[in-house]
């Protein structure tokens, strides 16, 4: 039993576009996430832009989620939608 060489691109395309979707959607979700006090922050870090040093709260280090999970399970939860959404309307 063969598969049409069509049907092998159209399910390319639908893999890439779903690769791309949830790469960006990752990438968003982690940049905006990291920014909170949900995630570990380093001890050290430099001084503030106008030259003092940091509050004593600003120096502790502030223990939390590993932002690489969130990014890993946010790309696979994009994919997913994403292929399959995709899947419908290329593929029918």
């Amino acid at each position: 039993m063969t598969v049409p060489v069509t049907t092998l691109l159209r399910t390319a395309a639908v893999v890439a576009g779903s690769f791309a979707v949830a790469a960006g959607c990752a990438v968003a979700v982690t940049r905006l996430v990291v920014r909170t006090r949900f995630f570990a922050m380093p001890e050290t870090r430099p001084d503030s832009w106008h030259g003092r040093p940091l509050r004593q709260a600003d120096r502790e280090r502030r223990d939390g989620l590993n932002p690489f999970l969130l990014a890993l399970l946010t790309f696979w939860v994009a994919f997913g939608i994403a292929n399959l959404a995709l899947d419908a309307l290329l593929l029918g």
